[in-house]
């Protein structure tokens, strides 16, 4: 192509005016390619670089989604175990609060006993002190 223009310019005789025009004519068309060609490398760079943060972006995704599933796991190993304390909790009370009562029962008896001496039928007929404190000690025990 190029050949059949350098062709036609030599044979006929021109003035200098027409190869000037080639000349800049080719100038403007390579400047422009090169032009083109830095967009293309500008436009190439700038994906390589978006391609590269996405992939980050992915990467650090996936690992929060793998923790989100480890802290759910944990979470409800968690709730189960808050769960449990809970209620061993509720049962403590409840016991906590039975001793109560019957520690109160208690005393009101022992505030409402009085001791007298005991008359000669009694001392022959009831047991004696020491089967007396035994059973009393047996029933008094802690539970």
């Amino acid at each position: 192509m190029w050949t059949s223009i350098i062709r036609l310019f030599t044979a006929v005789r021109l003035s200098w005016a027409p190869w000037a025009l080639l000349a800049l004519c080719i100038l403007v068309f390579t400047l422009y390619g090169q032009v083109q060609s830095l967009r293309l490398a500008a436009a190439r760079s700038a994906f390589h670089a978006e391609a590269a943060a996405h992939n980050a972006t992915r990467t650090v995704l996936a690992r929060t989604q793998a923790d989100i599933g480890a802290l759910s796991v944990a979470l409800a190993a968690s709730e189960r175990a808050t769960a449990s304390v809970q209620g061993s909790l509720k049962q403590a009370l409840a016991r906590e609060a039975e001793a109560a009562d019957a520690a109160t029962a208690r005393k009101r008896i022992l505030d409402a006993m009085h001791s007298r001496p005991r008359t000669e039928t009694e001392k022959q007929e009831v047991v004696d002190d020491e089967t007396r404190r035994a059973a009393a000690a047996r029933i008094n025990r802690t539970l």
